[in-house]
């Protein structure tokens, strides 16, 4: 990815974040601090699909590591519907693929 587009796509979701409530922009960085704690990076899923809650769920749920390959970096959540169990974590490369 082109640096001008990392730019656009990361100026595209703090715009994003800041339409969200105040409690949801909490979530998200309790979120984020706990995946720094465990040694990962977050980036929360593009249109706000889930909750914060679950995504914070869903990743607690797996170790806040990727399902595909194991890896701890570049985070985020994604599932074919909202049902919890249906979701996983999943990096940039793995969700790419």
């Amino acid at each position: 990815m082109s640096k001008a587009l990392a730019k656009l796509a990361r100026l595209a979701a703090e715009r994003e974040r800041d339409r969200m409530r105040d409690e949801e922009r909490a979530a998200l960085d309790r979120i984020a601090a706990e995946a720094a704690d465990a040694g990962s990076s977050f980036t929360y899923p593009r249109g706000g699909r889930f909750k914060p809650s679950t995504v914070l769920g869903v990743l607690r749920r797996d170790g806040f590591k990727c399902k595909g390959c194991g890896e701890p970096g570049n985070l985020t959540v994604e599932g074919g519907s909202r049902k919890f169990e249906d979701l996983r974590t999943v990096c940039r490369s793995c969700a790419e693929d």
